[in-house]
């Protein structure tokens, strides 16, 4: 699914998490409460899903952005 909105990240962009991982995007979707989902592999080696707008536990800035668009 690629989207219209630049803010979102689309399969295949490179995005970076606040803790410093580096992840590709591997699939993005919209849940039932049209809220952007992504799949991400990260450098860790881990694959997990989450909101986009997901926020640091610590400062509440968003946890994850855009470094590199596919």
């Amino acid at each position: 699914m690629k989207h219209t909105d630049p803010r979102y990240p689309n399969t295949g962009d490179i995005i970076g998490c606040s803790d410093g991982d580096v992840g590709v995007v591997l699939k993005t979707y919209f849940n039932t409460s049209c809220q952007l989902v992504i799949k991400v592999a990260w450098s860790s080696g881990k694959t997990y899903t989450d909101p986009w707008d997901a926020k640091d536990f610590v400062t509440v800035d968003d946890m994850f952005h855009i470094m590199s668009r596919a």
